[in-house]
């Protein structure tokens, strides 16, 4: 960037206190409440975007939920956890345990 880009007032506040973060080879600013989660990232991972209501979306998400249940490590120790709204207007998010294994470690798998 050729300049600086000037923050929102809602920016500001947020990043009145900041942490460097490492990881690699990249040191980030971040607000001084954020943390870093550790574990695996894949990505690029495909975006569906569906069309239609609400309902047309809740039972996009049921099939889906549905699917990876059935295709877990453990489908009877599955466990949803979240399904509701995501963190962008318009997304949804689902958080689930695919094992009593991974509910142990506390490693919860997003899908948005």
């Amino acid at each position: 960037m050729p300049e600086v880009a000037k923050l929102s007032p809602r920016l500001q506040a947020l990043f009145s206190k900041t942490k460097l973060v490492c990881f690699g080879r990249y040191a980030l600013e971040v607000p001084q409440e954020a943390k870093l989660n550790w574990g695996p990232v894949a990505f690029p991972a495909p975006i569906n975007v569906i069309e239609g209501d609400a309902v047309t979306v809740q039972r996009y998400v049921a099939k889906d939920i549905e699917r990876i249940k059935n295709n877990s490590v453990d489908s009877k120790s599955f466990e949803l956890i979240y399904n509701q709204a995501g963190p962008v207007d318009g997304s949804w998010q689902i958080q689930y345990y695919e094992s009593k294994y991974q509910k142990k470690r506390k490693s919860v798998i997003f899908k948005t």
